[in-house]
């Protein structure tokens, strides 16, 4: 009986310029995957480019960037690796049976490279609400990968075995297909029943150094940061009491949306913990307007600069409205236009009084200080929450997380 192989066309495999197409490909796949993979190993905040508050850095510090706490960078990586490799037997000179192997091996991995890229791709639209540059390019590269390998794989076509038989080279794209879509359908059922902890949501704590509290009066000043950062209490923006008793400093730039969280959380916890502490406000803009250590402005902190001034004018002209004027520009699920903001500003303490704040040096050397602080300070992230007698809390904590320190490290007490 004749094979049903037997009148399938024979297969010619690429040319050498698609074959090191694949591999340039491949290379750059598993070269970008294992910088992202290098970048969450050493605990830096992004990539280069990115700055603490930026696209890469809210997708790359996400729960969505890992499974079962391993980086989704690392199985990227050896995917292209896998690619690599298969690249190098689908030449004529390979064997057949070696040819077969690799083809089938391609096949599936660009149906899993697709569908993957297509899922993280979502996440990143519609879940993260963030882009990340350096992870959209690598599935760019993956795609035209995927593209590269469907273009040119054999179809219903086959190569001459070493028994002069005819042998198919992929062993069935749809059963290929099937296997791909169980695959990443595995790696998504898992990211979304066994969530990992991405670094969003975790607290990272900076050593305890010495600091200072001299407790409640006029002249009542606190130092943190191992003693680089005093403050006097009376002389800054503060929302609560400047008597009570713990003084809890906090960086952070009005446009950052885990520094929205955050500062929720300590409106939440003030009720919680009634006249027990009070919040030092240190606007730390991420915008290169007034940051230098900003080479880039990230999308979304564009007014960074202009809304932590009109914050600090509006504290200058009336230090009882600051708490009223901070609560607004983060009460709200939107980022605050400059406009929208000056218009709050100008109701709560009249424009001229405004205008008159806005004139005075201390806006800007306040930002300088805060920036050279938090600089200082290698936290690498914001929000940054400091206190005396309390090690720094670095990043986006979790409500549980923030409360149950502020209970241990400060003493806080749940009013019955």
């Amino acid at each position: 009986m004749e094979s049903p192989l037997a009148n399938t066309e024979e297969f010619v495999p690429p040319g050498p310029i698609v074959r090191w197409l694949m591999r340039l490909l491949s290379l750059a796949g598993a070269g970008l995957a294992s910088y992202l993979l290098w970048v969450w190993w050493l605990d830096l905040d992004a990539p280069a480019g990115c700055g603490a508050g930026s696209g890469c850095a809210e997708v790359l510090n996400s729960r969505w960037s890992l499974v079962l706490g391993i980086p989704v960078s690392a199985a990227a990586l050896s995917v292209y690796l896998s690619a690599l490799l298969a690249t190098g037997f689908i030449a004529s000179r390979s064997p057949p049976a070696m040819q077969r192997i690799a083809w089938t091996c391609l096949v599936l991995l660009a149906f899993v490279i697709l569908l993957a890229a297509g899922w993280f791709m979502l996440l990143q639209y519609y879940v993260v609400d963030a882009i990340c540059p350096w992870c959209m390019v690598e599935h760019s590269i993956g795609v035209l990968l995927a593209g590269t390998v469907f273009w040119c794989m054999p179809r219903d076509k086959s190569i001459l075995s070493e028994s002069g038989m005819p042998v198919h080279l992929v062993w069935g794209r749809r059963k290929l297909l099937l296997a791909a879509m169980g695959a990443v359908s595995g790696l998504v059922g898992v990211q979304i029943a066994v969530p990992s902890s991405g670094r969003e949501q975790g607290a990272k704590r900076l050593a305890e150094g010495e600091s200072i509290d001299t407790g409640p009066g006029t002249d009542r000043r606190i130092s943190v940061l191992n003693g680089e950062l005093q403050l006097t209490i009376h002389d800054e923006p503060l929302v609560g009491s400047p008597d009570a008793r713990r003084i809890v400093v906090l960086m952070f730039d009005y446009c950052c949306p885990h520094c929205r969280d955050t500062h929720r959380f300590l409106t939440e916890a003030r009720e919680k913990f009634p006249d027990q502490f009070a919040v030092l406000a240190l606007p730390t803009p991420l915008d290169s307007d007034c940051n230098s250590n900003v080479t880039k402005t990230e999308t979304g902190f564009e007014h960074a600069c202009d809304l932590a001034r009109l914050a600090l004018a509006v504290w200058g002209a009336d230090p009882d409205r600051f708490a009223q004027f901070d609560g607004w520009l983060f009460d709200s699920s939107e980022q605050r236009t400059p406009a929208e903001a000056r218009v709050e500003a100008e109701r709560l303490v009249t424009s001229q009084a405004l205008s008159t704040s806005e004139t005075e040096s201390m806006i800007e050397e306040r930002i300088r200080r805060n920036i050279s602080a938090y600089t200082e300070s290698a936290a690498k992230r914001i929000p940054v929450i400091l206190s005396p007698d309390m090690k720094s809390i670095v990043g986006r904590p979790t409500r549980e997380q923030l409360f149950e320190i502020l209970r241990d490290d400060l003493g806080l007490q749940e009013q019955e």
